[in-house]
């Protein structure tokens, strides 16, 4: 193993002091603590103040409000309830979603709608808000409602991007106009502000914009759920125009025209990465509805299903459109469109997956209505005209009106149907002649419409070969199989000013001949074991079958932008080994940072190999080091980095095993909880793997385990777990059944939590023998071991181990024990600290403490105890 690195003295004193920031922090909670003058969590000013503490706040402020629920103070063109609302300012950044004792923002946790640190802005002055008896009790109970929650109209000077609303849930806003959640408006003065991590729901307005109603020019709204909010008339979630849009959920949202967002008139609107799901609008609109404009409005990216309106229950569009890289199923028109509908609009259609859509009249799939849009490479597939089985619509996958047209390249329309339950096919229908075919398109029936486009395949050809060409087991990944007709069929370049995109749905390159459809296939990775043994290098050689080093499988390389070491482990079958050649293997080539290593039971790796040895005895682990890292996206910028670099949630055993790897720079710093455990690795209730030899340093996680969240009884042996970071719990690992034998943790650290090596909550018996501790860092308690229970059963053996120079920011410098069955025997505590920290209290047990509370006294035997740092 590698020598042991000493944290520097530097590093320690910095962790603990106290820097002077330029901007000031002042604190809320619902009652107050204190002397209430919100200087601090212990002196928060009361709920009934957030109001002034925001208007008081100086340029760079921030206002930290702990969870509960808040009521708007400040009076608005109006006196009353009614006239209540909560106005932000210029500069001045607004966070919610606090426990009430955090000490960094990125602590916080657990604090959308219904969690335990939830932080309302609500409308509802009387709490009598009934949303689940229909409209008309719905908007009887809201009577004594705000008119808007937050409101920025007149607001002077005007909001910038410095301004932020963050983690609160928005809700109660019962408008008799617009905007009854969020009102941010454009004039007289334009405002900006960015909205982050909120939850706006259970909102109406009666015109527009019930959740938000936005009107600017370099605000956003990103990483929010949208949900549950009625408008009566237009924009159930999202009423306006932002050039930012991103990272959104919108669900469960209600207007006539445009149920989760209506895009209005104005500056650009980019809508990217969101989901929008089961929205409702009565007349156009489901899902997004694009009002008539001659701004440019963005789709990109995102997943748009299960939405329902008359027309257009995706997407109705009606004004200049790019909709590129969508997946768009499940959506349910009664009338036209189901998919997409483009009315008076020349929008672009790009590289869009279009599934499984259902309407009553014409278009399943999409729906032209005058002018003539830009179709190029999309698969549209799956979809039904006449879903009523009224023997009225036509056109399952694409219909096109009289009097519209369009430009198709590259396009795969295949397998689409005319009426309910049937198999009559139907993927084209034109009422016109007008329309243009660049080429290359594949459609199995058209009715109206000869497709003489230069490559274009109609008719038998295609129904001979469709079902090969489409794998339809997943709507958002619609793959090309081997064989299908689509492959490297497709067209390249321009032509009648159709541009070919140069990467598929998924941000795969389209190299070389170019496929139909909006899914770039690449053949399936041949591989062989030999004995039951795969081996890899990062480039591959000879046949790269993996039969032998020299014909190693290239698992450095990719597979629809997944490592192919990555596809190798969930490919084989239990009982065969992967043998990794020194190198750096990284979960994607993209910028997904969900991707990981997913580990299989039965599928066992070891790494270490220089690449000729016959035996894993033959390995020199240190001079041929097997690197798993999660340094994705822009190399060395640690911000795009993987969530978790190794994982896996299903069912596995000891006998299966990870051994000779460097698991290093993974980032859990993501929105959901599950994104925030375990950079190195995350292994799930039953993921009972064991871990030797590996060595995992540098990772981070906000919440729990830098280095590794273990929840199942994995063993870990003779591993070097070094410089992770957690925000929160477990800076080096975080363990519930697993046992830890024979490894080194050197400078791990958990800031603002518990033991800066490992937490231990145990579920069932745990064993740490042979270990040694040294420079590890708790800012709460044990600096290097923190032992508590979460099975009365439990108990925890400590023996043989060395605690060297370990610091805890409260108790236990070494060891920290709250009321668990603990044997603490023959250990080595030498120089170990509890520095005094205000936050939490005294500094006690430099060595080891326990907790005053414990009922069950653990036992301690033959330790040898030196003297703490002075």
């Amino acid at each position: 193993m590698k020598k042991l690195l000493s944290l520097s003295v530097i590093l320690l004193v910095a962790l603990f002091c106290n820097l002077t920031n330029a901007q000031t922090i002042r604190y809320v909670k619902v009652t107050g603590t204190g002397t209430q003058d919100g200087s601090s969590w212990a002196n928060a000013a009361p709920g009934t103040s957030l109001q002034t503490i925001i208007s008081n706040s100086a340029f760079g402020d921030q206002v930290w409000v702990a969870k509960g629920k808040y009521l708007p103070t400040f009076e608005y063109d109006g006196t009353g309830d009614a006239y209540k609302t909560f106005r932000l300012k210029e500069g001045v950044k607004v966070y919610g979603g606090f426990a009430g004792t955090e000490t960094k923002i990125s602590q916080r946790a657990n604090f959308g709608f219904g969690q335990t640190n939830a932080t309302t802005l609500s409308g509802d002055h009387l709490g009598n808000d009934d949303w689940d008896n229909g409209f008309t009790i719905m908007l009887s109970s809201m009577s004594d409602n705000s008119r808007c929650v937050v409101n920025t109209n007149y607001i002077s000077p005007s909001l910038t991007n410095n301004c932020v609303l963050d983690g609160f849930v928005i809700s109660g806003g019962r408008s008799t106009g617009i905007g009854g959640g969020l009102f941010i408006s454009a004039a007289p003065y334009a405002q900006n502000p960015i909205i982050s991590n909120c939850t706006i729901r259970n909102n109406y307005a009666s015109s527009y914009g019930a959740g938000i109603y936005m009107a600017s020019t370099t605000g956003g709204i990103n990483n929010c759920v949208i949900e549950n909010n009625y408008s009566s008339h237009q924009g159930g979630g999202f009423y306006g125009y932002t050039p930012f849009f991103y990272d959104n959920i919108v669900r469960n949202n209600t207007a006539s025209y445009g149920g989760g967002v209506f895009a209005t008139a104005g500056a650009s609107l980019k809508i990217q990465n969101c989901i929008i799901e089961n929205n409702t609008a009565s007349s156009q609109g489901g899902g997004i509805y694009t009002g008539n404009s001659s701004n440019l409005v963005y789709i990109i990216g995102n997943t748009i299903s299960a939405n329902t309106s008359t027309q257009g229950a995706g997407i109705y569009a009606q004004m200049l459109l790019q909709i590129k890289n969508n997946t768009i199923y499940d959506n349910v028109a009664t009338d036209k469109g189901a998919g997409i509908l483009t009315y008076n609009s020349n929008c672009e259609i790009t590289n869009n997956t279009i599934y499984n859509n259902l309407c009553n009249g014409d278009g399943g799939g999409i729906l032209i209505f005058n002018y003539a849009p830009f179709l190029t490479n999309n698969t549209i597939t799956n979809n039904y005209s006449d879903n009523d089985n009224n023997a009225v619509g036509s056109g399952g996958g694409v219909f096109i009106f009289s009097g519209a047209n369009g430009y198709f390249k590259n396009n795969l329309i295949a397998n689409n149907y005319i009426g309910s339950g049937t198999t009559t096919p139907n993927d084209f229908t034109a009422s016109t002649t007008a329309m243009v075919d660049n080429g290359y398109n594949l459609v199995e029936h058209s009715t109206g419409y000869t497709w003489i486009g230069t490559g274009s395949i109609t008719g038998e050809q295609a129904s001979l070969n469709i079902d090969a060409a489409l794998s339809g087991d997943q709507p958002q990944n619609i793959a090309l199989h081997t064989g299908s007709v689509a492959i490297d069929a497709g067209g390249t370049g321009t032509n009648s000013t159709v541009n070919v995109p140069l990467f598929d749905q998924r941000g795969l390159a389209r190299n070389g001949n170019t496929d139909i459809g909006a899914y770039e296939f690449n053949g399936i990775p041949n591989m062989s074991p030999t004995n039951n043994v795969l081996f890899v290098t990062p480039n591959g050689a000879g046949t790269k079958d993996g039969s032998s080093w020299s014909n190693a499988f290239d698992g450095a390389k990719f597979f629809n932008n997944v490592s192919k070491l990555a596809f190798a482990i969930a490919n084989l079958s239990s009982g065969n080994q992967i043998w990794v050649a020194k190198g750096t293997y990284i979960p994607t080539d993209g910028t997904d940072r969900t991707i990981s290593f997913v580990l299989k039971d039965g599928v066992s790796l070891y790494g270490g190999f220089a690449g000729n040895e016959n035996s894993l005895e033959q390995r020199n682990i240190d001079e041929n080091p097997t690197i798993l890292s999660g340094d994705i996206g822009t190399p060395l910028n640690i911000l795009d980095n993987s969530y978790t670099i190794v994982y896996c949630n299903t069912t596995s055993s000891n006998s299966t095993i990870i051994d000779g790897f460097t698991i290093e720079k993974g980032r859990s710093n993501g929105t959901l909880t599950s994104e925030r455990q375990g950079g190195g690795m995350w292994l799930g209730n039953n993921s009972a793997f064991t871990i030797k030899n590996c060595t995992i340093h540098t990772n981070y996680a906000d919440l729990l385990g830098g280095g590794v969240v273990a929840n199942a009884a994995c063993e870990f042996i003779n591993c070097y777990i070094y410089s992770n970071y957690s925000n929160s719990n477990g800076g080096g690992i975080v363990v519930s059944k697993s046992n830890v034998r024979n490894c080194t943790f050197a400078a791990n650290i958990a800031n603002g939590g518990l033991g800066g090596a490992i937490m231990s909550n145990a579920a069932t018996n745990i064993v740490f023998e042979n270990n040694t501790f040294i420079n590890n860092v708790a800012e709460n308690r044990g600096g290097a071991l923190y032992l508590a229970y979460s099975t009365n059963s439990a108990y925890q053996i400590v023996t043989n181990n060395t605690f060297f120079d370990n610091l805890s920011g409260s108790n236990g410098g070494a060891i920290y024990i709250t009321d668990v069955a603990a044997v603490i025997t023959n250990n080595t505590i030498v120089r170990n600290a509890c520095s005094k920290n205000v936050e939490f209290g005294t500094n006690i047990g430099g060595g080891v403490s326990v907790s005053t509370t414990t009922t069950r006294i653990p036992l301690f035997k033959n330790n040898h105890y030196y003297p703490t740092k002075k």
